[in-house]
């Protein structure tokens, strides 16, 4: 099992600031390559679990005073219902849940609860989540924050909000106006660049009106980016945010092996405009297994997916599926991932015979034989043109764990989505001897965003080698 981390920042203003922070949070999984090689499919995808934490800079969908208003809403109903009124309850939270239960998510009466979420409402990053924009399939420890906004603060003793209850205390240690420069000179008559597409300083009408910031378009079925462009912010307006998230992802299959613990905002670090967000996670791992090589039994499978057909966006007129990318045993669950670099330089260079090496094999499933290359073996990816059969012979680990990912391409050969097959429950029945074939329905991604679906027949055997027909050994 393997997992790994990525930090991110992502951009915070401008015009468009979240289609912006959207796209930069689709590189961070589509750019990112945290694997020896890059194989073309997003990082999120390659590991059994990835991390990502950091200043993700999604804001929330309303206005400061509603903002904070809420938080002491919340905090009040936490303290009194929880704390039994404890001034330094903020601080018990923390250090207690840490040191008494740090591997156990917060528990806390729906009524509380309740009140934290109405300020994850207007978080703009659980919207898009919610929508499948961006980090689909990832969770928070906890399901969604259940703490403050951990931006924007004054930095020092200035930020101390104490325990959290005191509408006027958050209003001076949050930051929720800056000063900002000026556009075409320093006169009274200046713009002021506040990055609002276009809006100035002179616009004072639109700030008028609170109910113009009360985000009607939720009634009307707006989406949530369609909802955060919609929000009138006046010049250098801050509002107080979820910025600092942990959040993370992980394969099917593999989801019984993480828990995620106490996530909490730390108020004790006080050197930024951030409080830093804090998240554990208890992970069961196999001792034996050491970057993928463990001592046990390998199994030599085929691999086939056929009668493929996509759905949702995938699906759409216009969009038109050329080839089939399939790759199996991912790279972090490769026994032979090693092995295969050096059998691909061998063939590049290989002049003789290219039947040479055949070995025929039967089947676990009592079908008839199948003659297969060894050099064939070391090949972990297969391509075929969409409509037919993709199909391969590899040699897996089991314990290791078990998942392929599959892609479509366009014409030009870029990828119109990916997506993962679970195949631990295929491998169980196979190596008891069973058949396995059976539809799958796969959820197609691009960078975290939800694309569509693809859904295919499965079909899984273990083969055995019969007859050799020459050539070396299977490594």
């Amino acid at each position: 099992m393997c997992g790994t981390n990525t930090s991110s920042h992502v951009r915070s203003k401008g015009r468009n600031r979240l289609t912006a922070r959207l796209s930069d949070s689709r590189d961070t999984l589509s750019k990112a390559v945290l694997t020896e090689d890059d194989i073309g499919f997003d990082t999120h995808l390659c590991h059994n679990h990835v991390f990502v934490f950091g200043d993700l800079n999604y804001r929330c969908t309303s206005s400061p005073t509603m903002v904070l208003e809420l938080v002491t809403s919340a905090a009040k109903l936490e303290r009194d219902t929880i704390w039994g009124g404890a001034k330094n309850h903020r601080e018990l939270a923390y250090r207690g849940t840490h040191q008494r239960q740090p591997f156990r998510a917060k528990q806390l009466p729906d009524s509380v609860e309740t009140a934290w979420n109405k300020i994850v409402s207007l978080d703009e990053l659980q919207l898009v989540m919610g929508e499948g924009e961006v980090f689909f399939d990832f969770n928070e420890p906890g399901g969604t924050p259940k703490f403050p906004p951990s931006f924007r603060r004054k930095m020092g003793a200035a930020g101390e909000c104490g325990d959290y209850t005191d509408l006027a205390m958050l209003e001076g240690a949050y930051t929720t106006i800056v000063k900002e420069k000026l556009k075409g000179g320093s006169g009274k008559d200046a713009v002021k660049d506040d990055g609002q597409d276009g809006k100035d300083g002179a616009d004072e009408d639109a700030w008028e009106e609170e109910g113009a910031r009360s985000l009607d378009a939720r009634a009307t079925g707006a989406t949530a980016t369609q909802m955060s462009m919609s929000v009138v912010l006046k010049p250098g307006e801050r509002i107080p945010s979820y910025t600092d998230r942990v959040l993370y992802h992980t394969l099917v299959d593999s989801r019984g092996a993480i828990n995620g613990g106490v996530y909490e905002v730390c108020d004790q670090v006080v050197q930024s405009d951030h409080r830093p967000v804090t998240a554990t996670f208890g992970l069961l791992v196999d001792e034996r297994v050491i970057r993928g090589k463990a001592e046990g039994e390998e199994a030599l499978v085929k691999l086939s997916m056929s009668d493929m057909v996509l759905s949702g966006g995938l699906g759409a007129e216009g969009v038109n599926a050329s080839e089939v990318v399939m790759v199996f045993p991912i790279p972090t669950e490769d026994p032979l991932v090693e092995e295969r670099r050096v059998q691909a330089v061998a063939s590049a260079l290989f002049t003789g015979d290219m039947n040479e090496g055949d070995a025929v094999f039967s089947t676990g499933d009592g079908g008839s034989s199948v003659v297969v290359n060894k050099r064939d073996i070391m090949k972990s990816e297969a391509r075929v043109a969409w409509g037919k059969e993709c199909e391969m012979v590899s040699e897996c680990r089991p314990d290791i764990g078990c998942h392929a990912l599959v892609k479509v391409c366009d014409s030009s050969g870029a990828s119109l989505g990916q997506g993962v097959v679970g195949l631990g429950a295929f491998m169980e029945r196979v190596l008891a001897g069973a058949e396995c074939r059976e539809e799958v329905a796969v959820e197609m991604s691009m960078g975290g965003k939800l694309v569509g679906e693809l859904k295919g027949l499965v079909k899984l055997v273990e083969l055995w080698e019969v007859e050799a027909g020459g050539g070396a050994n299977i490594v």
